[in-house]
Formats: C-alpha cells, sequence, structure tokens
C-alpha cells in the first residue's frame, strides 16, 4: 500500500499538478455554487431562461481548465496570507525543508496522502464516467439501428407538418422499439424519435402530442445541451452542486417542451395523463442513458405536472435582457476568476506590460552573500528525496549538503552541492528533490527577493535494510 501511494504522490503531488487540481475544484465549485443560486432567483422566470442559464453554467465549466491555462495570471494578497498559514516547515538537524529519515523511509505525512488519494479519486472517477458516458453513446446508435421506422403515412405527414410549424429543417424519422419504454430523441446530426412499441396503440392525438414534444426538443438542440450536461458531471462527478445544476436543467427542458404542446392548442390535462402513463412504464428501466432525452422522468415529475395546470405561468416567454446581463455576468466573471492564482504552484504571474523586463541572471545574488530580509523564506510543498535503489542494496548511506536558490515565485532555479556526501547518487538525489520544492520567497521592504537557502539532507537505512 505505501509503494502504491508513494507511486501516485511522485506522478500526482508535485506544485503546478496538484495546485491546478485544487484550484479547478474551488472555482468550479464556485461557479456552480452560484448558479444554483441565480437558478433559485429565477425560479419565477420561465424555464426557457432558466435553460439557457444553465447552457452558459457548463460552457463555463467545461472552459474553465482551459481559460485557466490562456487567461493572464493574477492573484490576490490575501491568498499570500492564507498560503502562509498552511505552509509546511518540518526540520532535520535544524534545517527547514526536510523531514528525519524514518519520515522518509514512511513515505509523506497523512496530509500528502489525503491529497493524493483525493486526486487519483478525482481522476479516476473522470474516467469512469467518461466511459459510462461513451457507453451510453455506443448504445443509443445500437438502438437507434435496430428501431423500426414506421410506414404509416399519416404519422410521415404529422412529422412533415410540425418539421414546418415548428421550424425545424433537418429531416426527422419516426420508429417504435420495444428496447426503449418513453419517447426518446436520438441522433446529434440525423434525428430520429423512437416511440416504445406500446405507443403503436395510442390514439393518434397522443402520438401528435409525444410528436410535438421531441420536435421541440430537436429545435431547441436539447440533446447537445444533454451531452454538454454530462461531459460536465463526468469531469466534475466529485462536486454534487453540478449534478444538482444537470438535473435542473434536464427539468427545465422538459418544461419548456412541455409548453410547445400546451401553446399548440392540446388539452392539459389529456397532456398530464400522457405523461404519468409514460412515466410508469420507465419506472422499470434499469438504466438511463446520460445522452438522451426522456419525455417522461419521474425525477420532479409532479413540478413538471404542477406547471402545466398554471394557466398563469407564461409560457415561452424568454426574458431577453435577463439572458443578456446572464451572459455578460457569466463573461466578467468566469474569465478573471479563470485567471486568478489560488494557490502557491500555479502559472506565477505575468509581469505587467509596462513594467521593465530584467534578466533573472542580473539579480542572481552570490551564494556566498548576506542579503538582508524582514521575512524568512519558507517551504510550502517539499519533494522527499527518493534513495536511489543501488545505494540501498549496497547499503550506502551519507549526508549532502545542498544550496538552492529561490527566486522571487518562491521557484528553485538553481542547486548546488555545498559538501559532497562522497556518493554520486545520494548527490544526485538530493539535487533532484531539491528542485521540486515549492518556498514562499523570502520579503525585504514588501518585496519578494531572490536568496539562497542551505540545508543538508541525510540518507540513512532503517536497520532490517542493513542485514
Amino acid at each position: 500500500m505505501i509503494g502504491l501511494m508513494t507511486l501516485l504522490e511522485r506522478v500526482l503531488l508535485n506544485p503546478p499538478l496538484t495546485a491546478w487540481f485544487i484550484s479547478i475544484l474551488i472555482k468550479s465549485t464556485l461557479i456552480s455554487a452560484i448558479s444554483v443560486i441565480v437558478i433559485r432567483l429565477f425560479r419565477k422566470y420561465s424555464p426557457v431562461t432558466r435553460s439557457h442559464i444553465h447552457t452558459i453554467t457548463f460552457l463555463a465549466l467545461l472552459g474553465l481548465p482551459l481559460f485557466t491555462f490562456l487567461m493572464p495570471s493574477w492573484h490576490l494578497p490575501l491568498m499570500d496570507k492564507i498560503a502562509a498559514s498552511v505552509a509546511l516547515s518540518p526540520t532535520l538537524n535544524g534545517a527547514p525543508g526536510l523531514e528525519s529519515p524514518d519520515a522518509i523511509s514512511a513515505g509523506h505525512n497523512f496530509s500528502d496522502y489525503l491529497l493524493t488519494l483525493l486526486i487519483a479519486v478525482w481522476s479516476a472517477g473522470a474516467l469512469l464516467m467518461s466511459l459510462r458516458l461513451l457507453l451510453g453513446l455506443i448504445l443509443m446508435k445500437g438502438i437507434s439501428s435496430r428501431a423500426k421506422e414506421t410506414l404509416d403515412i399519416e404519422l410521415k405527414g404529422l412529422i412533415d407538418f410540425w418539421r414546418d410549424r415548428l421550424g425545424v429543417h433537418r429531416k426527422v424519422k419516426l420508429a417504435f422499439s420495444s428496447e426503449v419504454t418513453s419517447p426518446e430523441l436520438h441522433g446529434y446530426w440525423h434525428h430520429k424519435i423512437i416511440f416504445p412499441a406500446y405507443a403503436e396503440s395510442w390514439p393518434q392525438k397522443n402520438l401528435e402530442m409525444a410528436l410535438i414534444h421531441e420536435m421541440a426538443h430537436i429545435k431547441r438542440a436539447d440533446l447537445l445541451r444533454c451531452l454538454l450536461g454530462s461531459a460536465t458531471v463526468a469531469m466534475y462527478w466529485i462536486n454534487p452542486l453540478v449534478w444538482i445544476c444537470r438535473r435542473k436543467m434536464i427539468n427545465d427542458s422538459e418544461m419548456v417542451c412541455d409548453d410547445f404542446v400546451l401553446e399548440t392548442g392540446n388539452d392539459p390535462f389529456v397532456y398530464a395523463e400522457i405523461l404519468l402513463g409514460v412515466a410508469r412504464q420507465v419506472g422499470r428501466r434499469r438504466f438511463v442513458f446520460p445522452v438522451t432525452v426522456n419525455m417522461s422522468q419521474k425525477p420532479e415529475l409532479e413540478v413538471r405536472l404542477m406547471s402545466l395546470m398554471n394557466n398563469h405561468r407564461r409560457r415561452l416567454a424568454m426574458s431577453i435582457p435577463a439572458l443578456a446581463a446572464g451572459i455578460f455576468l457569466a463573461i466578467a466573471f468566469v474569465l478573471p476568476l479563470s485567471g486568478m492564482n489560488l494557490l502557491a504552484g500555479e502559472t506565477d504571474p505575468q509581469p505587467s506590460p509596462t513594467a521593465p523586463v530584467q534578466k533573472e541572471s542580473e539579480n542572481i545574488p552570490d551564494p556566498n552573500s548576506f542579503i538582508k530580509v524582514d521575512t524568512p523564506v519558507e517551504m510550502i510543498f517539499e519533494e522527499v528525496p527518493e534513495y536511489p535503489e543501488d545505494a540501498k542494496k549496497n547499503k550506502i548511506e551519507g549526508t549532502v549538503w545542498v544550496k538552492a536558490l529561490v527566486d522571487t515565485a518562491g521557484v528553485v532555479k538553481d542547486v548546488r552541492i555545498m559538501k559532497s556526501s562522497g556518493h554520486d547518487l545520494l548527490d544526485k538525489a538530493a539535487m533532484k528533490a531539491a528542485y521540486g520544492c515549492k518556498y514562499k520567497p523570502a520579503m525585504n521592504d514588501n518585496k519578494p527577493v531572490m536568496i539562497w537557502v542551505s540545508y543538508n539532507v541525510s540518507f540513512t537505512l532503517q536497520p532490517e535494510s542493513k542485514k
């Protein structure tokens, strides 16, 4: 178990990657929380407006990792104080930043294991959710290909009529299948509406209402919205707020399509009976595709039925000013948030365009010089040296005295051996680990300064390893 966790640490637990994971998690939680609050405030608005807000949210979440790399980096002074309050500072023989030999042999401390485990579980979960999404696409393709296309001339005439009426320009096919228990829409480019086999006995009016509902999904590109929401859930599956947003988006999309049915003059009570009848059949299904839209899903069905009976609600009314304000606020909030450095180890802040650019080589202090500082340098991430296997086999021990150059961003830029252990293997291992350490830079007159840090690294075999 220790060996597996050590391997995971070496792959996952390095400053840039760890900071990126935690930063994305914090930012995505903030975005999804704001979305849930906004949707709650807009609960009296038309579901059309809310569904667009959901779409904006998922686009922002999917684009967050890309925006983080593209946007100029910046940070709040408060983040420096937070980082300092949680800085790591283990010692060895009075030298800052190094654990004892026992700690080296046992691995990182508990917090390191916990952080490594969190990142590993998140990554594994995202992979499994992505595979589930891919499986849903494959199964949807299979059901669509096996579905029996209708030859009924009247039904084909209804399809053409409602295509023209709703402004659907792509060709739409209608089929029946015993593999589905609810009317579903399949196909992102070539649309196929699939009705359950039992729907063949429905009256034509019921078939027409169900057809209008699915046609509305095509008009609104709800299948793509569903895929967008499922992909976001796969990436941020560990965040329960994202699951809530997706469920709300699906429910609002269904309510909008319900409104399309009622706006064409259909009786809400008859349509409600259809939804209830289909919902009873959906209960028999064990697996719900994360890539399709179903006409009647049990979660929040009661809300849809109440909405159908509410004659005072404005249907299909979209608040253009509210939507425009939502898009503007999303851009104004998400883009700056993407570039904000929340944790040490993220991309270093870029220099101001108006500031003179100086080469670091011009400001590198002499390793033997004394530099006055108000606040000493602090280690906030330690890369534990790996004991070379050849050194273990040959029972080689020793102590390496290292001097590391820490720049104004807390990154190690140069490492030198002050006193060799007498073994090249140990010297190289100590230098390699030194480059992986991350520091809170030293401060002088409220400005970060470049400084050399000296410490020793002891490689000591445990008693059982010496036998």
